[in-house]
């Protein structure tokens, strides 16, 4: 039986990390999902996004402005949504069909606020400049199993993450597993992803 994960990366798209990023996912030819803010999206990282729907990667909705949502209003919830899921669609031809809250700050307004499933990923704290390469990639490689999404980051500096997923990948394919997006893995382990208030970790265990 084949076994599935799925990279999926917050806080892009940007001119430098984003695209390091995606330099080592076209080397070992993978896909992932980038949870893209709105607020970060121009006439420069378009072609960034651009660049990763063609390596087969997908633009999932991270916000606009990656504030705490569970301290907006439903309608600004809606508009932070609405207005990065627009901007995505405009730029790719492709609606996000996920979402992950900043923070993983969400509450029943969020949820009710917000018409697609939520992801939230198994972390390894990548986010923190003192949590080495090296640890990332050991917490990552002793906790993963078939239906991992994982939360990792590519905003601007987190070279740390880079290098911790160039050499993971190989490591992943040589247990057997196949990486995929976000949209994928739910399809390919046939679990409908639709469960309101609820933040996916891990496809299987999950259920």
């Amino acid at each position: 039986m084949s076994m599935y994960c799925s990279l999926t990366f917050d806080d892009g798209p940007n001119l430098t990390t984003s695209i390091r990023m995606l330099d080592v996912l076209e080397r070992h030819k993978v896909r992932a999902s980038f949870f893209v803010c709105g607020k970060n999206i121009n006439d420069e990282t378009k072609k960034i996004m651009f660049r990763a729907q063609s390596l087969g990667c997908t633009i999932e909705n991270h916000s606009w402005t990656h504030s705490h949502m569970t301290e907006l209003s439903s309608e600004e919830i809606k508009n932070e949504f609405d207005r990065t899921s627009a901007l995505i669609e405009n730029v790719t031809g492709r609606r996000p069909e996920f979402f992950r809250a900043p923070y993983i700050d969400a509450d029943e307004k969020v949820f009710s606020s917000v018409p697609v499933p939520f992801i939230e990923g198994e972390n390894c704290e990548d986010w923190l400049a003192e949590v080495d390469a090296d640890t990332r990639y050991e917490r990552i490689i002793s906790t993963i199993s078939s239906g991992s999404l994982l939360l990792l980051h590519d905003f601007e500096g987190n070279e740390a993450t880079v290098e911790c997923i160039d050499r993971l990948i190989p490591v992943l394919k040589d247990r057997g597993f196949e990486l995929v997006t976000a949209p994928e893995i739910f399809k390919k382990l046939g679990v409908d992803p639709d469960v309101h208030g609820h933040q996916w970790k891990n496809v299987l265990k999950d259920i």
